[in-house]
């Protein structure tokens, strides 16, 4: 083949090959291609709104901190009543007469 005779684009192609420049050119493809993934997810997260699931989670936080108070009252109610009949049997096990309950 004729190199002279060759249009630009072939003797570009012919010399790459030769001086084993076409490794650059392989490697802007795959660059080309990944950045296409990167271009991607960034518009995905420039399209999400964010504000919005910051409002979301929050609501659910609040929710969330509101379920753990209620719980923790009824602990101790739990543990007050418990810790109530542990007297009464205590109470009752020393021999004494009457209700501490009522005492108190």
């Amino acid at each position: 083949m004729d190199i002279i005779k060759c249009k630009e684009t072939e003797r570009r192609k012919i010399l790459s090959r030769f001086m084993d420049l076409d490794i650059f050119d392989q490697k802007h493809r795959l660059a080309k291609d990944e950045g296409k993934d990167y271009l991607q997810r960034l518009k995905d997260f420039e399209d999400s709104d964010l504000e919005m699931a910051l409002v979301d989670f929050q609501k659910k936080a609040a929710s969330v901190e509101l379920k753990i108070t209620r719980e923790e009252r009824a602990r101790a109610v739990i543990r007050k009543t418990r810790d109530g009949h542990r007297e009464d049997r205590q109470w009752a096990s020393s021999g004494r007469s009457g209700k501490p309950s009522a005492a108190r």
